[in-house]
């Protein structure tokens, strides 16, 4: 059966990805933009993805909830053998980690194989890259994080082509809470608020 090539990211919003398109500017790495409409940050890379499987994912990631948090994006660096730029948040916040490790565990109920345990948080700006020429934005990018989306990455002659497959809401973090992952009925919190957003 064939599959889909899919991942769990964070999406920014417009103001965010008008902040991530002056780092591009200011970083001085050169390469190959990404463009405005596909930055994202990864949570959980899947590979291929067969329709069962995608559904199975669906039903438990609507079944996991987290607390909305801010990402301060700063620090600029390079993975040199994939010549990829990019912008790191400040620190992994423990809100970000644990949403990463549930949907990691998530992944391992439904897929024959596996996602990998790294996670390196990051915003790709620049693939066909050099090394940035300075080692961090001037200010932060603030992002106020309040969902999480599953992806499919399509190649075509164009390029790259996301589909947003579904997104999941979370929730407002009470006054003076402790980081949280809990899994809740299917069609409160965790239920997807759209399906089928294109970016080209």
């Amino acid at each position: 059966m064939s599959g889909e090539r899919l991942f769990f990211a964070l999406w920014p919003p417009a103001q965010v990805r008008a902040a991530c398109r002056q780092a591009q500017c200011r970083a001085g790495m050169g390469g190959r933009p990404v463009p405005a409409s596909r930055l994202h940050l990864t949570l959980c890379f899947l590979g291929d993805v067969t329709p069962p499987a995608r559904d199975a994912l669906m039903q438990r990631a609507g079944r996991l909830t987290g607390e909305a948090f801010s990402l301060q994006l700063q620090p600029l660096g390079y993975f040199a053998r994939p010549r990829i730029a990019w912008l790191g948040p400040c620190a992994t916040q423990a809100a970000l980690a644990a949403l990463a490790q549930s949907l990691r565990s998530a992944a391992a109920h439904c897929l024959a194989r596996p996602p990998g345990a790294s996670f390196k948080p990051h915003v790709t700006l620049a693939r066909n890259a050099g090394p940035p020429q300075r080692r961090a934005l001037d200010e932060p990018v603030v992002w106020p994080v309040s969902d999480f989306a599953l992806v499919r990455s399509q190649r075509q002659p164009a390029g790259l082509v996301y589909d947003t497959l579904a997104r999941w809401a979370l929730c407002e973090p009470p006054a003076h809470s402790s980081v949280r992952i809990c899994e809740i009925m299917p069609g409160l919190t965790g239920t997807a608020l759209h399906k089928g957003f294109r970016h080209g």
